[in-house]
């Protein structure tokens, strides 16, 4: 297939995955459901402030909602 399109991703998987494999015995960082994670998440937070016209105040509030969330869930706080 000399027109097939090789993608950075493709080529990780193909090339780097199995070596890192053996060496780590997991790929769990590399993995995209922590990101997927932060977009739920990201999502949810525009939904709540989807009154806010101000984009920068919206980036703001999100962005400080964030970081409640980083805080609580780095200290072990639990919410119920």
């Amino acid at each position: 297939m000399p027109d097939a399109v090789v993608t950075p991703k493709l080529h990780l998987v193909a090339a780097h995955l199995v070596p890192y494999l053996r060496a780590n015995r997991s790929w769990g960082r590399l993995t995209e459901q922590s990101i997927e994670a932060l977009h739920a998440l990201f999502n949810t937070l525009n939904r709540r402030f989807a009154a806010v016209r101000d984009e920068q105040l919206l980036a703001q509030l999100i962005l400080q909602q964030m970081s409640c969330y980083n805080l609580v869930f780095d200290a072990g706080i639990q919410i119920s």
